[in-house]
């Protein structure tokens, strides 16, 4: 994390750039980091993000991807918001559905947003990947009601598809804090 911290900005290969943020926020954090390290390296990452946004070319893939990594790391909420709200999008991601829910997710994950919200931006995204996305976010919300709907819908036979069923999971092991999801450990 210090070599990325130190480097990722600097990095000109596309390829890699987005694929270290995305091993770095989606591996490397979750899986190595200690619960409550995560946060400080989350600002890290963010900072990285951030820091390249500002230097890189708009609509370059060097922008993109620190846009993508910053809004998939940053807690700062009212930039989450407006980009949810499509206001201040980096150039290149106006019309990025992807993107939005990079941000929504986010905002769920952190309790920014409750159910009603995640509904509402469902409400714009009437694809595919809007409902896997919405599903996701659902189960991110830090609250042990969305947590028990979330175990529900992944243990209970809803005939739901493995793509829900990834994204059910992957959204309910999203959580601030292990007591939220320790019950369901076993």
């Amino acid at each position: 994390l210090d070599v990325f911290a130190a480097t990722w900005k600097f990095e000109t290969n596309a390829s890699i750039l987005t694929r270290m943020a995305l091993y770095a926020e989606h591996r490397i954090v979750p899986h190595f980091v200690p619960r409550d390290a995560q946060a400080g390296i989350l600002a890290r990452l963010a900072g990285s993000a951030r820091d390249l946004l500002g230097r890189a070319e708009e609509g370059s893939t060097r922008s993109l991807a620190a846009a993508r990594l910053l809004a998939g790391t940053s807690d700062d909420e009212a930039l989450l918001r407006a980009w949810a709200e499509g206001s201040g999008l980096p150039h290149g991601l106006e019309d990025d559905g992807d993107f939005r829910w990079i941000v929504v997710r986010n905002l769920a994950a952190r309790g920014l947003i409750d159910a009603a919200g995640v509904d509402s931006y469902r409400a714009r995204d009437d694809t595919l990947q809007g409902g896997l996305n919405a599903l996701m976010c659902q189960a991110a919300l830090p609250v042990p009601e969305a947590k028990a709907w979330a175990w529900d819908q992944l243990t209970g036979r809803h005939g739901r598809s493995n793509y829900e069923m990834v994204h059910l999971a992957r959204g309910f092991w999203m959580s601030p804090d292990d007591a939220l999801v320790a019950d369901y450990v076993a």
